[in-house]
């Protein structure tokens, strides 16, 4: 019997040796598992690292800098030429600046005619377009041995352009607020002050559009003012017979009296004065003869 009991305890104790060491097993083989999966990262890391080293470098960006458009403003230009010279055939001349005028898509503006002493003359105002200014002036100085002057003005108005169409784009915005408060006005009163900045609002939009459009006309159209001439000696004059010379010098002394008339006219306070003065010396001068 005892040795019954003893094989059984001893059997126990066999057990319980067997489930502690189980756990310390376990983690031993955790542990080594562990170990080699360290193992294995440590041994794999040299051969990522020069993997990494082996690697191309990013190719090199130059630095771009982004610059802001620069906004174009067209430039607003006012040309005008005054020409002036000497020819021998007036229309022959006339035609010649014409015939290149019609030619360059110009129009004459005005034309005129004078003549003073032995010089006849010649002025016409003429509207070219002023992308062909430079060839019309070109063919018009063709045959022109010398210019008495020649002035070519360019006058920029760019800033009074834009300033005006800047306002007129503001007023243009102002007239349609109005408009909205007009539609929504419920009293006459209302209704009636604001017709009245209307109307003004549209006034200085006709203003500042007719100046605008004034300029940009002018920009368009480039004036030409020429004036040719030519001398013209002078004729003697036709045998006068002995009548006409008297009738003349009649007329000439008339005209002389008449103008001498005016003079004295024109000279009223200086005579009362002068009579005057003879007056009172003459009295003056009989009073004393008399004592």
């Amino acid at each position: 019997m005892k040795t019954i009991f003893t094989l059984l305890l001893s059997a126990c104790i066999l057990v319980g040796c067997n489930k502690k060491s189980e756990p310390a097993d376990k983690t031993y083989y955790a542990s080594a598992e562990t170990t080699e999966e360290v193992a294995a990262v440590e041994e794999s890391a040299p051969a990522a690292d020069m993997k990494v080293m082996a690697s191309p470098l990013p190719p090199k960006v130059d630095r771009v800098d982004f610059v802001k458009p620069v906004v174009q403003i067209q430039q607003k230009i006012i040309r005008s030429a005054d020409l002036k010279f000497q020819t021998d055939d007036l229309s022959k001349t006339s035609g010649r600046i014409l015939s290149s005028l019609k030619k360059f898509g110009g129009f004459l503006q005005d034309d005129s005619e004078t003549k003073e002493n032995d010089q006849v003359s010649r002025t016409i105002l003429v509207r070219v377009p002023a992308k062909n200014f430079d060839a019309f002036l070109t063919q018009i100085s063709e045959g022109v041995a010398f210019f008495d002057e020649k002035n070519i003005t360019s006058q920029n108005v760019t800033a009074e352009y834009i300033d005006n169409e800047s306002r007129v784009k503001t007023q243009k915005a102002l007239e349609n607020r109005y408009l909205q408060l007009l539609g929504k006005a419920n009293k006459v009163s209302e209704m009636l002050e604001i017709e009245e900045k209307l109307s003004q609002i549209r006034e200085e939009i006709e203003a500042k559009q007719a100046r605008l459009n004034y300029l940009q006309t002018q920009v368009d159209m480039s004036a030409f003012t020429i004036t040719f001439y030519k001398n013209v000696p002078q004729k003697e004059s036709a045998s006068v017979s002995f009548g006409s010379k008297i009738w003349n010098a009649v007329v000439s002394g008339l005209n002389g009296l008449l103008d001498f008339l005016v003079g004295l006219l024109e000279m009223w306070p200086f005579i009362i004065i002068l009579v005057a003065l003879i007056l009172f010396f003459r009295k003056r001068f009989r009073r004393r003869k008399t004592n």
